[in-house]
């Protein structure tokens, strides 16, 4: 798997280099840090690992993602996830065939909207639906 600082332009670890943080669109290290690890556990579906990060960062659960050289117009978590199965490949992951469901049933506890943000074109349940992530719509909940 890649690591998730390659979809936001970082060569390397941009701590050493002398880059600032806001070269990457955030104003602090910290705030880096917290996207890339948000971003490794929903491309691994650890949701240990993000029930622990929304635990102490419950805003990332609804926060869009942003500032991805892969989804340049930003994503919503639930719609990452949705389109995680169809994009896997295009990301460098290995095929996605399960575990989905179960972050988004943590994704909505935790506050992400179903609705997805304002302006989007459609819903996540539509994402799923149209990016053959069935396992979404058809788990019983």
């Amino acid at each position: 798997m890649r690591p998730a600082a390659i979809w936001l332009g970082c060569a390397g670890s941009p701590k050493t280099s002398r880059v600032s943080p806001r070269s990457y669109g955030f104003p602090t290290w910290q705030g880096l840090e917290l996207e890339v690890e948000r971003r490794r556990l929903l491309d691994e579906r650890d949701v240990a690992g993000l029930r622990a990060l929304f635990a102490e960062h419950p805003e990332l659960a609804a926060e869009r993602m942003e500032r991805w050289y892969d989804h340049r117009r930003g994503a919503t978590t639930l719609g990452y996830i949705a389109m995680l199965r169809f994009d896997a490949g295009r990301l460098g992951l290995e095929p996605v065939t399960d575990g989905t469901a179960e972050v988004a049933r943590l994704l909505i506890a935790a506050g992400a909207p179903v609705e997805g943000d304002p302006g989007d074109t459609e819903t996540p349940l539509i994402t799923a639906a149209s990016y053959a992530g069935a396992q979404l719509i058809t788990e019983d909940r």
